[in-house]
């Protein structure tokens, strides 16, 4: 799945292209960034590990910032259709229900 995502960061709008891998759990989202703040923070690709119900931890979650930029990207994914179709097309996490 490929889509075109709208978020505010650090009250900046921002547009990123996101790329889901949803082939294995967890599942990557593949964020491909255009702002020049998030690419000189971060890089042009932030790479969010997911169960689709949460942001799983990650190695460089260390990095000043990004477990809030992942989150901030994940809840406006959250928000789109294409995050209820990916999710009713794939297998139920377990323990999830589907209010969640």
């Amino acid at each position: 799945m490929q889509l075109h995502l709208q978020f505010t960061y650090n009250n900046q709008p921002c547009i990123c292209e996101v790329l889901l891998d949803s082939s294995a759990l967890p599942y990557y989202m593949f964020t491909l960034h255009t702002n020049p703040y998030i690419i000189a923070k971060y890089s042009d690709e932030v790479v969010i590990k997911t169960d689709l119900l949460k942001v799983l931890p990650k190695e460089d979650d260390y990095i000043d910032g990004i477990v809030e930029l992942r989150q901030t990207i994940f809840n406006a994914f959250t928000a789109t259709t294409e995050y209820e179709q990916t999710r009713s097309r794939l297998p139920k996490v377990s323990g999830a229900s589907a209010s969640t």
